[in-house]
């Protein structure tokens, strides 16, 4: 996609693009392209805010990632014994939890796996700020005209939109003004640590485990977690804590502050 567009000047559906493609393959675009294209289409300083918080997530899932073969190790040693009647076993999975754009919990994550890099952090980040000021029903055919594509204006820009709202003729909803206005990268992205009794591959062996020795296991581990990772962290109880009746599997998110 970057190929594409980079002797061109992309419109901001097209700059959406470029960032889902560099999001899996960062080695196609450039830090000074994002950041270049971002003051455009989105506003002056929304980029340098979003590295700063890249960078601390990034440095957050590093750690995790250095020590999570340790916390895997510690979780098969003493829990292999019980799970194993259950056909059950631990997994970790560090990841950056994303906050709906209702502001009503964290439903999406991003695994990065084996390809943790600060580049694609930035470029989710931005596109998922841009995606939900594109599309969707807050903001369905909000942009209409050449002029609103391109935004050789900054007044086309997203950060703008509160403020030129007459530019759209009346079809900017309330929703999408308070999303802007109250976006916080902060609290939208966070670094995350996903705690699972899940299934192993023989799905069809599976006994069903009773929650509360999920929670005891789970309990118990939480200490372990301190010790090794040293980090702050929280255990997201509105939501955050699920148990899948269907698939007989527990689910915790552990966010780090």
């Amino acid at each position: 996609m970057f190929e594409d567009f980079k002797n061109n000047n992309p419109d901001i559906i097209e700059f959406h693009s470029i960032l889902r493609e560099a999001d899996m393959y960062p080695e196609s675009v450039t830090l000074d392209f994002i950041k270049e294209k971002t003051d455009k289409f989105v506003g002056k300083g929304f980029y340098e805010k979003i590295y700063k918080r890249s960078e601390y997530i990034y440095k957050i899932l590093s750690e995790i990632k250095e020590k999570k073969e340790l916390l895997l190790g510690f979780a098969e040693n003493r829990y292999s014994s019980i799970l194993s009647q259950y056909n059950k076993e631990v997994s970790l999975s560090p990841v950056m939890a994303i906050q709906d754009k209702d502001n009503n919990g964290y439903n999406g994550f991003r695994h990065f796996g084996k390809r943790l890099n600060l580049k694609s952090i930035i470029c989710c980040m931005i596109n998922q700020f841009i995606w939900n000021t594109l599309f969707g029903a807050w903001s369905q055919d909000l942009r209409t005209s050449s002029e609103a594509f391109q935004v050789n204006d900054e007044k086309w820009n997203v950060l703008n939109i509160p403020k030129n709202q007459d530019l759209y003729d009346g079809n900017v909803s309330t929703k999408l003004l308070d999303y802007i206005n109250r976006f916080d990268e902060n609290k939208v992205f966070a670094p995350m640590f996903l705690f699972k009794v899940g299934n192993k591959l023989d799905f069809y062996k599976t006994n069903l485990i009773p929650v509360k020795q999920c929670e005891d296991i789970f309990e118990e581990y939480t200490k372990i977690l301190k010790k090794v990772l040293k980090l702050d962290f929280e255990i997201i109880k509105r939501g955050g804590i699920k148990y899948h009746n269907f698939l007989n599997e527990y689910e915790v998110m552990i966010k780090f502050n």
